[in-house]
């Protein structure tokens, strides 16, 4: 193998010998936002670097850092093969010589085209430079209608979440008769900011805003589901006749002592 080719390629490209070079392709806006007349050159570009994508996957295997074990493999292989067919296994071609007369060509040739492909992007990017005037004008019209069509989403997005917030209020009435055995007065609104059942707005651990929409609704939901079923009843007493709704299981060592009894037909 002729090492002082492969070293002289290496060392040529500041990269420890063994190491092959690679293209380096400047990443570019999309050609949607670039002129015209920079076309040709992104071609071109394209078509470079593609020619050298083709090479280096035709010759993968003598390209490879493991070449020699790949190819000495195929040696051995050959050779176990000639054993079972009753031949000489030295009048078989031996694969790893051969590859090793073709490397430095084909390293020589990968080295051209990575040369091709950097001076093709290094020509597009001069013309680049010379048109950013017109390419940050392309740039500036997208955004303007991304940036427009944006806050007209989140405008939605914020009315949306109002009229969430507002009918959050039938389900906190319901919590209060249903769960929580509370008479509470319902408060309608059209709108108004989501609330937990707290009657906070939802945040995190360390205090912060809880990202607006399907994190929010399910931080709202869980606080909703985290509430325990608390049974009431109303009693009379037997003292003064005063009515009261408090908890069951008060209610029922009241009347057990005597001190009260339920009240019929009443609406706890």
């Amino acid at each position: 193998m002729n090492t002082n080719t492969e070293m002289t390629l290496a060392e040529a490209k500041g990269m420890p010998a063994g190491m092959l070079p690679e293209p380096d392709i400047t990443d570019l806006p999309p050609l949607s936002l670039l002129p015209d007349s920079l076309r040709s050159l992104y071609d071109a570009r394209e078509d470079a670097y593609s020619r050298y994508v083709d090479f280096e996957s035709e010759h993968v295997d003598l390209l490879s850092l493991s070449w020699e074990r790949t190819f000495a493999a195929r040696d051995e292989a050959a050779g176990n093969q000639a054993v079972t067919d009753g031949v000489d296994p030295l009048s078989i071609p031996s694969a790893l010589e051969q590859a090793k007369a073709e490397r430095p060509r084909i390293v020589g040739a990968l080295t051209a085209h990575v040369a091709a492909a950097n001076k093709a992007d290094q020509a597009l990017c001069v013309a680049v430079r010379r048109e950013l005037g017109p390419i940050g004008e392309s740039i500036e019209a997208e955004l303007a209608q991304a940036s427009a069509a944006y806050v007209e989403l989140q405008r939605a997005a914020d009315k949306a979440r109002q009229v969430y917030g507002g009918k959050l209020r039938a389900r906190d009435w319901w919590t209060d008769w249903a769960k929580l055995g509370v008479r509470s007065h319902f408060t309608g609104t059209e709108g108004c900011t989501p609330l937990t059942v707290q009657g906070v707005e939802a945040t995190d651990l360390y205090g912060n805003p809880v990202a607006r929409g399907a994190a929010e609704v399910r931080f709202i939901d869980e606080s909703y589901g985290a509430v325990v079923h608390k049974p009431k009843a109303t009693i009379r007493s037997r003292t003064n006749g005063q009515e009261m709704t408090i908890d069951a299981g008060h209610a029922a060592a009241l009347v057990a002592n005597g001190t009260a009894e339920y009240a019929p037909d009443a609406d706890a």
